[in-house]
C-alpha cells in the first residue's frame, strides 16, 4: 500500500480507553460478541506500535507479557514466540525506528496479520476496504467493520469493545433524546463524527427514526455507506456539510469537540445552529473538570495550569503523527468556558461530569433557540 493512502487517514472522532480516559461504564447486559475470523485482522501502525486482538494472539500461544522475536523479511514481519525478545504489553508491540526503515513501513500504515504455523505473518494492505476485512454481526446485528477502522476510532482494533461501547453510547444518547424532545416520535439524528459507525450501527435499536453521519474520513464514510442504515456524508475540515438548514432534530458529537482548536470548533458551532431545528437538541461531550478529576495530578495540574485565563487548553503532542491532520490535537473546557462560549449558540440546559453519565467525558446538553 503506497503512501497516498495513509495521508487519507483522519477522523473527527477521538478516542477513548486507555490512553485518555476511563472505559465506558456499561449501562447494558451482556452484549453478543461478534464473530470474527481468529487467523487473520488488520491494523493501524500507531506510534510505533502493532495492535493485536486477543483472538490472533492466542493462535499462536502468546499472551500478556509474553516475549516473541520480531523479524523483518522481505517486506514482512514475521512475530514468532521466543523465550527472551520483545514484551507484548496492552495486545502491542513495540517496533523500533529501525525496524520500520527496514520493513519499508511508517506510523499510519495499514496491515495486515495473519496466524500461520505457530508464527503472526504482518504485511502492508494493498487494498485495506477488501469485503473480506468486514466482520460479520451477532444476532442480525449490521456488520462490523474492518480491525484497523475501529482502531481509528477507540484506539484498538478490537471488535467486542467497538460493539459493545456502541451499545452503551446508543442507549444513552437514545434516552436523553427521548427525554429531551418527548413530542417527536421519529426523530431525525446526526452522529457528528460518525467514524466508522460504532454508534450510528446500534441506534436503531433504540430509537426509531432517521439517521445521518459524518466524518472527514472517506474510509469510514464508504464502509458506512455500503453496509448501515442511514445516510452517511463527507465532511471536509470546515463546514458547511451537504444538509439543508434546520433537517437535525437532534445531532450528538462524541469525542469530537475533545480534540479540535477554538477556530475549529468555533465554525462547526455556527454550522450546528444552521443544522438544527430550532426547539432541537445538542449532545456534546468535553474534557472538563470531571474528566480531569479522573487523571493523573501531574496532568491535571499541567491543564489546570494552561486554562487559565480563558478556560480552554490545547496542548498538542505526535501520538497521532502520520495518522490524524495537524490541527487535531486535545482539547480542554472549563464548565464555566462551555456556559459562556458554547451559550453564544445555544442554550446550556445541563452540564453532567464524566462521573454522572456513562460516558469519559463531561456532557454538555444544549438546545437549538
Amino acid at each position: 500500500m503506497g503512501r497516498d493512502h495513509r495521508r487519507r487517514l483522519g477522523s473527527l472522532r477521538g478516542v477513548w480507553g486507555d490512553r485518555l480516559a476511563p472505559p465506558l461504564r456499561c449501562m447494558l447486559g451482556p452484549v453478543s460478541q461478534p464473530r470474527t475470523d481468529p487467523h487473520v485482522q488488520t491494523a493501524v501502525v500507531l506510534n510505533n506500535r502493532l495492535y493485536l486482538t486477543p483472538e490472533v494472539v492466542e493462535t499462536i500461544g502468546l499472551h500478556e507479557g509474553a516475549c516473541a522475536d520480531l523479524v523483518p523479511s522481505d517486506g514482512r514481519l514475521l512475530v514468532q514466540p521466543a523465550a527472551d525478545g520483545v514484551e507484548l504489553k496492552d495486545l502491542r508491540f513495540f517496533l523500533g525506528d529501525g525496524l520500520l526503515r527496514t520493513l519499508g513501513w511508517d506510523n499510519g500504515d495499514i496491515v495486515a496479520v495473519h496466524s500461520r504455523k505457530g508464527a503472526l505473518e504482518v504485511a502492508e494492505v494493498e487494498h485495506p476496504m477488501d469485503p473480506a476485512f468486514t466482520g460479520v454481526g451477532e444476532d442480525g446485528e449490521p456488520p462490523l467493520p474492518p480491525h484497523w477502522l475501529i482502531q481509528m476510532v477507540i484506539g484498538n482494533p478490537r471488535r467486542d469493545r467497538f460493539a459493545a461501547s456502541g451499545h452503551v453510547l446508543a442507549s444513552f444518547f437514545a434516552e436523553l433524546i427521548k427525554q429531551h424532545l418527548p413530542t417527536v416520535e421519529h426523530p431525525s439524528v446526526m452522529d457528528f463524527g460518525c467514524g466508522c459507525g460504532r454508534v450510528a450501527r446500534a441506534l436503531p435499536e433504540y430509537l426509531p427514526g432517521e439517521v445521518f453521519g459524518c466524518d472527514i474520513t472517506a474510509d469510514a464514510i464508504e464502509w458506512c455507506q455500503q453496509n448501515l442504515p442511514g445516510t452517511y456524508l463527507m465532511s471536509a475540515e470546515n463546514p458547511p456539510l451537504a444538509v439543508e438548514d434546520s433537517r437535525i432534530d437532534a445531532l450528538y458529537a462524541f469525542s469530537v469537540m475533545t480534540h479540535l482548536d477554538e477556530d475549529h470548533q468555533d465554525a462547526w458551532l455556527e454550522e450546528w445552529l444552521r443544522l438544527v431545528k430550532p426547539g432541537g437538541l445538542l449532545l456534546v461531550t468535553y474534557h472538563g473538570e470531571g474528566f480531569l478529576a479522573a487523571s493523573n495530578p501531574p496532568m491535571r495540574e499541567q491543564i489546570e495550569a494552561m486554562w487559565e485565563p480563558t478556560g480552554f487548553a490545547f496542548p498538542q503532542d505526535d501520538f497521532w503523527r502520520g495518522v490524524f491532520p495537524e490541527y487535531y490535537g486535545n482539547a480542554y473546557h472549563r464548565h464555566e468556558y462551555v456556559r459562556e462560549h458554547w451559550g453564544r449558540h445555544f442554550e446550556v440546559v445541563e452540564q453532567r461530569p464524566a462521573d454522572q453519565t456513562p460516558l469519559p467525558q463531561d456532557l454538555a446538553i444544549l438546545r437549538r433557540p
